[in-house]
This record gives structure tokens, sequence and C-alpha cells, in this order.
């Protein structure tokens, strides 16, 4: 057990960088080719808004799962939108909200030996373009934010619509910080 709980550590680790990187390219191209023009940027008033919860698919993981589910429940209670779209990735996310009674439009699970982009494209379509109809007015992740083996932060995270100004200032702080590290320059490249 500890040494696959070290594998999935040096995984998640390992890929953060990587994650960072991505995330910097999108708001880049998004930036330079669409400015504020761009559907995906339209905000609006939420009447009904999507979530993706992120839970595992076992329950030896204790607070792990049981965290995540509250967070993610506190999200739907302080939202103004309503009703809410889940997308269950993970056994208990999936068991606890059909117990609760909540519609779940999308059920995932045993996607976590084998993470691929094609999962995360599917869902990221399927919201993209229930956005751009109108049937949502937002998107959301729930998720455990990796901290430490032991500290995992219970995260939500809006992911639609784009806040055009905290990528603007996103690459303000970017630009910055490269003009006062040219080893940071390099490495953009």
């Amino acid at each position: 057990a500890a040494a696959k709980l070290r594998k999935a550590q040096a995984r998640m680790l390992a890929m953060r960088p990587y994650a960072d990187h991505l995330a910097q390219l999108i708001e880049k191209v998004e930036y330079d080719l669409f400015g504020d023009e761009h559907p995906l940027f339209q905000s609006r008033d939420e009447t009904c808004a999507a979530s993706i919860v992120v839970a595992g698919d076992k329950g030896l993981c204790g607070a792990f799962n049981t965290n995540i589910i509250r967070r993610a429940q506190r999200h739907f209670d302080e939202s103004p939108a309503a009703p809410h779209r889940v997308y269950s990735i993970g056994r208990r996310a999936t068991a606890a909200f059909r117990k609760a009674g909540m519609e779940i439009i999308h059920s995932y699970r045993d996607v976590f030996d084998k993470l691929s982009y094609i999962l995360a494209n599917t869902i990221c379509e399927e919201l993209v373009r229930d956005f751009q109809a109108g049937v949502i007015d937002s998107a959301y992740v729930v998720y455990n934010d990796f901290v430490t083996v032991m500290t995992q932060r219970p995260t939500v995270e809006k992911i639609l619509p784009i806040d055009f100004d905290e990528l603007v200032e996103a690459r303000q702080k970017r630009e910055a910080e490269l003009e006062n590290d040219p080893a940071a320059e390099r490495t953009q490249r």
C-alpha cells in the first residue's frame, strides 16, 4: 500500500508543471486570439450550473471522499443556480448524490487507473456545448487539491465562463516575472 501511495504521489507531483504550463499556454492563446469577445467569456445570471465532482472509487479513503462530497453539497446549497447538473467522477460521489436524490447527468467510475485526455475532452466538449446553447450558465469543478499525502483541500473552481480579467491579471503577473528573471524567459520559449 505504501508503494502504491508513493507512486500515485510521484505521478501527481510530476504532472503539476505540465498542467501549469498548459494552463499558461491556453490563457495566452485565448487572450491573443479572442480578447473578451469569445462566447466562453460571456458572463450571465446563474439559473442553471453544472458541477464536475471528483471523488474516489473506493470507500477506504476516509475523509478524502467525505470531505469532497460535503464541499460539493455546500457548494450546491450556496449556489444561486438551481438545478445543478452533476457530472460525477468516482463511485463514492455517485452513490452519495444518488442517495441525496440528486440528478446525475453523467457518472464515470473506474477512471483513476487509466486517466486519459479522452475523458476530460468528452466532459469539456459537453460543458462547452451546453454553455454556448444556454443550457447552463456556469460550470464548476469540485475536487481535492493535493497538498501532501495527509492533506488535501476540498476546492471549488469556476471553469465557465472564463474570467477574462483573471486571464489578463495572470498574464501581466507572468510578464512581470519574466522581466525580472532572464532564465525564466529562456525556459518559456
